[in-house]
């Protein structure tokens, strides 16, 4: 009798074990099709071509804020591309191997790029801190229009990400004496510490963005004749 309730308790402990893990399987299913759905609604905003790509491994680090995704060269993945997800700019491809790639977070100190106030237009270069979940506005002057709340979305400038596509919004705003410039604070709009799936986008201003920079660096016309 005592062997067979040791029996019967095992194969309970071992069936609510099952029972948990398929628990669990469900619920990361779950975060995976809520993701997936925030994904497709952003898909909607971007008019250029996306795939989707999964984070295969996270780093952040004080000297280093990256993370890697199972695409690659295979997959026409390049560097400087931009790198979404449901509800805002990740980070942009650094290095591309044969089947995966690493991307910088926006909230790495290498990381930049040219945002406008949804709300007024006003321009401005969003760079990363270091600091999780933060990025700064780069010689904002003392008289600019912001207002805590304001978000801000890529502005298209450098051509290398979709247009009107979020950055973050704004956190905090501090003006120091005698410095000419504001402190504005953004907390990007991307969930960095939650993502697991994502978008990469071939955004349509690649080629013009090669015919931009052609035309930044001929040499200027002879005027004289």
């Amino acid at each position: 009798m005592h062997q067979s309730l040791i029996a019967d308790n095992t194969a309970l402990q071992s069936r609510d074990l099952m029972m948990r893990s398929k628990l669990q399987k469900m619920l990361v299913l779950q975060k995976e099709n809520k993701q997936l759905g925030s994904l497709l609604s952003g898909k909607t905003r971007i008019s250029s071509k996306v795939t989707m790509a999964r984070i295969l491994a996270i780093q952040t680090n004080p000297s280093l804020q990256q993370f890697v995704i199972n695409q690659g060269v295979s997959d026409k993945v390049y560097i400087g591309q931009p790198v979404l997800d449901g509800y805002g700019v990740m980070g942009k491809i650094v290095s591309v191997g044969p089947l995966s790639s690493r991307a910088l977070l926006v909230n790495d100190d290498n990381f930049s790029i040219p945002v406008k106030d949804y709300r007024n237009g006003l321009r401005a270069i969003a760079s990363g801190t270091q600091q999780p979940g933060l990025m700064v506005l780069d010689n904002v002057a003392r008289t600019s229009d912001i207002r805590v709340g304001d978000m801000f979305v890529t502005s298209g400038f450098a051509l290398q990400f979709p247009v009107g596509y979020p950055v973050g919004h704004v956190i905090s705003i501090q003006r120091k004496p005698g410095v000419r410039f504001l402190r504005v604070e953004i907390e990007p709009a991307a969930h960095l510490d939650q993502s697991q799936l994502v978008l990469l986008a071939w955004p349509e201003q690649a080629k013009l963005r090669a015919a931009v920079s052609a035309q930044l660096h001929a040499p200027l016309p002879d005027l004289t004749k």
